[in-house]
């Protein structure tokens, strides 16, 4: 099979399908990294007594019936805190509540809008 190549920055020639192998994996990292930052500035920002990575990525985050039993008081704290660390701001509360769903759907719309790396 023939691997189709490009040439890089320094004038290399790089395989595009390694190098995509790399980027996918450097993606993989960069979304975990953001992930178990999420959850700490989660357990940090509204007072939790658990440990951050103990937080499933697709836990549910808000409501007396879940675990972390988030609630109004909890997401107004952590949109300031994401305000403050990531540079965005949820104004629509129908948008709030499915990002704040869980830590994945959270790191994801981070992600689309180019805030995985923290500003603060």
């Amino acid at each position: 099979m023939l691997c189709p190549f490009r040439a890089d920055s320094g004038g290399f020639f790089v395989c595009r399908a390694q190098n995509q192998g790399a980027l996918a994996q450097s993606d993989t990292e960069s979304m975990t990294h953001l992930k178990l930052a999420l959850k700490t500035l989660i357990v940090e920002t509204c007072d939790k007594d658990c440990d951050p990575a103990s937080i499933a990525d697709d836990e549910i985050l808000f409501g007396s019936g879940t675990r972390l039993a988030l609630d109004s008081l909890d997401a107004l704290q952590l949109s300031i805190a994401l305000q403050k660390r990531f540079g965005v701001r949820l104004t629509d509360s129908k948008e709030t509540r499915r990002v704040f769903a869980n830590v994945a759907s959270l790191a994801l719309w981070l992600q689309a809008r180019g805030r995985t790396g923290a500003l603060a």
